[in-house]
């Protein structure tokens, strides 16, 4: 559990939802999301937007949830786009 409390399951169930629910709307087999959601597997950046519009998280709440404990990477330290945006400087 992350420091302050927060995390995908203790933020689903205050939410009244379940795995299955959450894994219909972000698109994922519900063995897939509760593989996420206990942090055994990365959540993808197109995954991460749909938990923000469900939840409607805030920015501290995603980094707490996704980034704090290397969860995801951030899409600024993926290689293709870190890739992209040191060509463009050249």
């Amino acid at each position: 559990m992350h420091q302050n409390g927060l995390n995908l399951k203790t933020l689903r169930r205050s939410r009244s939802l379940t795995q299955n629910q959450v894994s219909y709307y972000v698109g994922l087999s519900i063995r897939n999301y509760r593989e996420k959601e206990c942090g055994k597997i990365p959540f993808s950046q197109i995954e991460i937007m749909r938990m923000i519009s469900l939840f409607k998280l805030n920015a501290e709440e995603v980094y707490t949830l996704f980034y704090q404990k290397g969860f995801s990477t951030p899409f600024w330290k993926n290689s293709k786009f870190a890739k992209n945006k040191d060509q463009k400087n050249e």
